[in-house]
């Protein structure tokens, strides 16, 4: 770091970003009847493309619990996937020998063999292996020292499939959906339950109060109608992000209020009152600015924060603002439209009851425009049966509703199974 670049300013912004959108996560330490010590090793082969090193990663877990991880460029460029994971595997058998002899220098039992697990067959096979292959002598030192721990009971190695295996975590870069899935796993100990929704679920059930029944529109940075019907089924509008036309959404919104302004100044579009308060919120002295600021940093809630200034235009009378709302409106709507229909949810004399929940930052009312009021007036005209709900509390209280609900349901279940 004595010479960062954009790219190390970048990748700084990009963890604090992390840090920010991901402040309710947390480590999760339970008593229980576990008395092992468990590691996951992994290692991302040859992955720097400055010099072809791999990288190494280990978490281990006592009594059930995450408890130490690491993750560390190993000194020498591996020839083999299978040697960069066997020296993940030499440091993950240090850090649980490092471990077992802390808790009996503290008089508490270990169950042996202690568990590391491993997602590459090829190094499990050579750690069983008692033949020295030519393939192999580059790692002779670390083998030795695994096919002891072995022999002598202090270590076993199950196989894990790559899509369980958490230490990916600390090697790689992972889509989301396998980032999010692995950090669940990490975090809660294997005997906990785990039910997976998204996360409009959960604002459903924080207006019915943990029912799956009716629609959910929510509208913040991003926005998505979901619903569910009596029968228990499930259909989705809009929630795809800007690049798919989520125009509905807080980001929407801004974008389109940004777009404005540029016309305006290339005389493209109409004047526009959005252009002295967009550049009086940025601290900016000139629309020129406003594209360099808008793709120094393309964070949909950086540039979402912007919507407060257009529903301010839009309540001073500015057209072009008003005229974006009224497309927002018009996109969140249909959204809330296409759901019902698709799940019959108002029954076939079109006036059947049923909930519409409302949550995000856009739907709350202001002044003299409300999105989520003018939202409802959409609806109603088409369903007179339905019934808005703001909630009372967060969508988490949502969550653990649900989970209650889907945890009776299974009791329930092997009752009488």
């Amino acid at each position: 770091m004595h010479s960062p670049y954009e790219e190390h300013l970048e990748a700084a912004y990009r963890i604090l970003r992390y840090l920010k959108n991901s402040l309710e996560k947390g480590l999760f330490f339970e008593k229980n009847e576990q008395r092992g010590i468990e590691t996951y090793t992994d290692a991302d082969w040859a992955g720097s493309t400055l010099d072809r090193r791999s990288t190494s990663g280990y978490y281990t877990f006592v009594w059930g619990n995450l408890v130490t991880w690491r993750s560390k460029k190993q000194n020498e460029v591996a020839r083999s996937s299978a040697e960069a994971e066997y020296r993940s595997m030499a440091q993950g058998i240090c850090e649980m020998i490092w471990l077992k002899r802390i808790l009996e220098e503290l008089r508490r039992p270990v169950i042996m063999p202690m568990k590391l697990y491993c997602d590459n067959k090829a190094a499990i096979n050579i750690a069983h292996n008692p033949v020295q292959h030519d393939r192999t002598k580059h790692v002779e030192i670390d083998r030795h020292f695994i096919k002891e721990k072995i022999e002598a009971g202090a270590i076993c190695m199950p196989f894990v499939p790559t899509s369980q295996q958490v230490a990916d975590v600390l090697t790689k870069g992972l889509f989301r959906p396998n980032f999010e899935f692995l950090i669940s796993k990490e975090m809660f100990p294997s005997h906990v339950k785990i039910y997976v929704q998204n996360d409009a679920v959960a604002a459903l059930a924080s207006g019915t109060l943990g029912k799956l029944h009716g629609c959910v529109l929510v509208a913040g940075t991003g926005c998505i109608a979901l619903g569910f019907s009596e029968d228990g089924k499930e259909a989705r509008a809009a929630g795809g992000g800007p690049i798919l036309g989520d125009w509905g959404s807080g980001y929407g919104i801004a974008a389109q209020a940004l777009t404005a302004v540029i016309r305006a100044y290339d005389g493209r579009g109409s004047p526009t009152m959005l252009t002295s308060r967009i550049l009086k919120a940025l601290g900016l002295s000139s629309p020129e600015e406003i594209i360099g600021w808008t793709y120094t940093d393309q964070s949909w809630a950086r540039i979402a924060a912007l919507v407060p200034e257009v529903v301010s235009c839009a309540e001073d009378g500015d057209q072009i603002a008003h005229e974006i709302l009224v497309d927002a409106v018009n996109e969140l709507a249909i959204a809330v439209k296409a759901v019902i229909e698709r799940l019959c949810l108002c029954g076939e004399d079109r006036s059947g009851s049923f909930p519409v929940v409302m949550v995000g930052g856009v739907l709350e009312s202001n002044k003299s425009w409300d999105i989520g009021k003018e939202v409802i007036k959409y609806i109603q005209k088409l369903y007179p049966g339905a019934h808005p709900i703001r909630p009372k509390v967060e969508p988490a209280i949502g969550a653990a509703l649900l989970a209650c609900n889907f945890l009776m349901k299974e009791s329930q279940r092997n009752k009488h199974g």
